[in-house]
């Protein structure tokens, strides 16, 4: 029975011919599958690029005005210096020193807080280069500033503090 129901096309010929096209219909949807995952990695790849390219080009913005910032402190601090100076011989105001003293906190506001846009944006690239769950510390990628470098040491408090009135 089984013999004649093979030569009439059916039985496990049928049955075999049937399993071909399950699996080439499957290979066939693999493949979709594939390519479609392909594509996307593709994507992300290029979004990820996108993103460390920003932060790169926002890191370095930060470091110019970085530059920037510090050269604004040199010069108040150098002005901040005559103006002491006269101003303990009596020319001047209070006012005005008040003045200069706070814009140089300002500055120094203003570079610390750059400093931690700086570290933020660092952070976020070694994340997305790295994995979210990156733990490294700032050993792993140098980038030529430490905070030391910032002006940020709290022991380098202004001098108007110890001046006489």
């Amino acid at each position: 029975m089984r013999l004649i129901s093979n030569l009439v096309g059916g039985g496990d010929v049928q049955r075999d011919n049937l399993a071909i096209a399950n699996l080439e219909v499957r290979t066939a949807s693999l493949e979709a599958q594939v390519s479609q995952l392909e594509r996307r990695r593709e994507e992300v790849k290029a979004q990820l690029s996108q993103e460390i390219t920003g932060l790169i080009l926002d890191y370095e913005k930060y470091t110019r005005r970085e530059a920037r910032v510090k050269e604004q402190i040199s010069l108040q601090q150098t002005r901040q210096q005559v103006l002491e100076v006269g101003y303990r011989l009596g020319e001047g105001s209070t006012t005005q020193m008040l003045g200069v003293w706070e814009k140089q906190e300002r500055l120094q506001e203003q570079l610390a807080n750059i400093a931690a846009n700086q570290d933020e944006t660092k952070g976020k690239i070694l994340g997305l280069v790295y994995g979210t769950n990156y733990q490294g510390g700032d050993s792993a990628i140098s980038t030529g500033d430490s905070s030391s470098d910032r002006g940020t040491n709290a022991a380098e408090e202004p001098e108007y503090q110890n001046l006489e009135y």
